[in-house]
């Protein structure tokens, strides 16, 4: 029995693979001629059995009500299992379901548990949600930045609403350092999938030059797609920039002005423009003016500005942000929570690359998706530069100190020497002299002097007149070497007070900056730890198949081998039984010659026992031919 059971599970397997392919199958082409009865019936019978796709499908026609009555309770019990067996769709759809309080309960919470799931496996819907519920704080605490990480894997796989939001955030500086240029970037690539509000926020940039050059042509054709699909306030400013540009109209002032393609005279003439002829300006670079002209063919070209009557006020082609009259709109999509009936008559979304943090990296176009780590990285570097600056000013602090000590010395010596060149001889005077203690900075201190009295009393004479003058220029020199002593010391002082203050600037600017890297840290491991649990769980689900993979093999290989023996047995019996049949025929031959053989000895033995002597008789004699 061990031995038969690996051929009897592969030989199961296979036939039950078989079966659930063509019975599904045949289910979907029911479905699409349009016999919901019989298909809803084998959706039901295979969701039962366990298949996560049919599970998903019975959903769907219990939520649109096709060959069924229509059920949302029942619609999100079976998007459940399938959910719970790992199918994407199912998730995402559950977690709309928790969004809308659809069948069952609203809970944003659960929304995000679901969505999560679901964005792991690189869904690229729920990945947008996810990105909606972090940026609205729906079900979740706030946090633009991972909401920022979500949009983006969205956004890069073309999803308009993920770049809109992505867009509008750069726009803002909300989660992200503020970048124009960025936000044009993504509000073109929703533009391009012909997204209203993003053609309309591209048309904005255009016409005020935030983070592109300004080109009222290209903010007219932006606000001219957007109003063609009904959006009001881009007609309105279309209409309002159109006004403007002809109120605004040049005239060419020569007899015949060049048209060229480009700004430049290397680029080819397309058209001549006779005198008086009106333009509208559009865009500038440097001295080349791209004009519009109405009701003409070619209709948009550049001139040389000498050529062109005074212009009116307009943008010229830089770097600058422009203030625009208004605040940029910001194009803030609601979640994709579509109705039960769209999920299920919507079909199968396809399925999405498989979500890992390479991807994430790698996929990162007009930004790159290690920004985090950037941002720690400057931070790390701000740090240790504001280390060094600490460190600079405790050696220059350290400097002044010694340096204060060293004229503080200076100073007694000084004051020693003049007190000993002065001794007793004459009466004491009061002056005031700056002191330099920090604590009575700014303040003067009356500092006794000794003058010599023999110097005023002595007789007049040479020797009294050359001493006396010598002992004042003397003390004289030393009161203004003092002095100057004194004022450099002043200012060592107030120098150390403003590099007290620096550095203590700088330590607040240390711990600041700090705690900004220590909050970087957490949310990149925070970042990196989802990361290494969806790898974990990938790599699980892939050591499954592959453990599977190598059962079945083995299975496989060891009915082979089974299957090998049974014929190598069967040959072996028929070999045996042929065998035997040749024995049993040469048994037969020998009973056959054994039973003759008694015959004749009974036949003897009667004749002996008659006592008549056989008779012989003597065989004829037969002769051949000689040869």
């Amino acid at each position: 029995m061990q031995t038969r059971f690996p051929s009897f599970l592969l030989t199961l397997l296979l036939l039950s693979g078989a079966v659930h392919a063509a019975t599904l199958e045949d289910a979907e082409r029911s479905l699409a001629e349009g016999d919901h009865a019989n298909a809803f019936s084998s959706f039901e019978q295979l969701a039962i059995g366990g298949d996560r796709d049919a599970q998903y499908r019975l959903a769907q026609l219990y939520a649109s009500g096709s060959g069924i009555e229509r059920d949302p309770v029942q619609s999100a019990n079976w998007y459940r299992r399938a959910a719970d067996n790992g199918l994407a769709d199912a998730q995402f759809a559950l977690g709309v379901l928790y969004s809308t309080g659809t069948g069952v309960e609203r809970d944003d919470g659960l929304a995000v548990d679901w969505y999560v799931n679901a964005a792991k496996q690189g869904h690229i819907d729920a990945q947008y949600n996810l990105g909606y519920m972090y940026a609205s704080g729906r079900g979740i605490d706030q946090d633009l930045v991972r909401a920022r990480t979500w949009y983006q894997l969205a956004a890069d796989q073309g999803h308009s609403r993920a770049q809109i939001n992505l867009g509008a955030m750069y726009a803002s500086g909300d989660g992200v350092p503020r970048d124009d240029a960025r936000a044009a970037q993504w509000y073109r690539m929703a533009a391009l999938q012909g997204d209203a509000d993003a053609q309309y926020s591209l048309g904005y940039l255009y016409e005020f030059g935030r983070g592109v050059d300004s080109n009222r042509g290209q903010a007219l054709r932006w606000y001219g797609e957007a109003a063609e699909q009904g959006h009001i306030e881009a007609g309105h400013r279309q209409v309002a920039l159109q006004a403007k540009l002809e109120t605004s109209a040049r005239r060419v002032k020569v007899e015949t002005a060049n048209l060229r393609a480009g700004p430049g005279t290397d680029h080819e003439v397309i058209g001549k423009l006779p005198r008086d002829t009106p333009v509208i300006g559009m865009a500038k670079d440097g001295d080349w003016v791209e004009i519009s002209i109405p009701g003409n063919t070619p209709a948009r070209g550049w001139l040389h500005n000498n050529l062109l009557t005074s212009p009116p006020p307009m943008a010229a082609r830089s770097d600058k942000v422009q203030s625009p009259p208004t605040a940029l709109p910001q194009a803030t999509a609601a979640p994709a929570t579509p109705a039960p009936e769209s999920v299920a008559q919507g079909g199968r979304v396809d399925a999405a690359p498989d979500f890992t943090p390479e991807a994430v990296a790698s996929t990162e176009t007009p930004i790159t998706n290690s920004e985090l780590t950037a941002q720690a990285r400057a931070a790390k570097g701000e740090l240790e530069e504001t280390l060094d600056e600490r460190d600079a000013l405790l050696q220059r602090l350290s400097a002044i100190t010694k340096q204060t000590a060293e004229l503080t010395a200076q100073i007694d010596s000084m004051e020693a020497q003049r007190a000993a060149m002065l001794g007793d001889r004459g009466q004491p005077t009061q002056e005031v002299a700056p002191t330099g203690n920090p604590a009575a900075a700014g303040q003067e201190t009356a500092v006794t002097v000794t003058r010599p009295a023999a110097m005023a009393s002595a007789p007049a004479g040479a020797g009294s007149s050359w001493l006396r003058e010598g002992f004042a220029t003397m003390l004289d020199r030393l009161d203004g070497r003092l002095l100057k002593i004194e004022t450099r010391l002043s200012k060592l002082e107030a120098n150390q007070a403003l590099l007290t203050r620096e550095l203590q600037a700088s330590r607040e600017s240390r711990e600041m900056v700090l705690g900004l890297a220590r909050d970087m840290e957490k949310k990149l491991l925070a970042q990196r730890l989802e990361a290494v649990e969806a790898q974990a769980a990938e790599m699980s689900s892939r050591l499954e198949a592959k453990q599977l993979q190598m059962n079945l093999a083995e299975s496989r290989q060891r009915a082979r081998d089974l299957e090998s023996q049974l014929a190598n047995r069967a040959a072996d019996r028929d070999e045996q039984t042929q065998r035997l049949i040749s024995l049993e025929e040469e048994r037969d031959a020998l009973m056959t010659g054994l039973d003759a053989a008694e015959k004749r000895l009974a036949h003897l033995r009667d004749q002996i026992e008659s006592d008549d002597p056989p008779q012989v008789q003597a065989a004829p004699l037969k002769t051949e031919p000689a040869r």
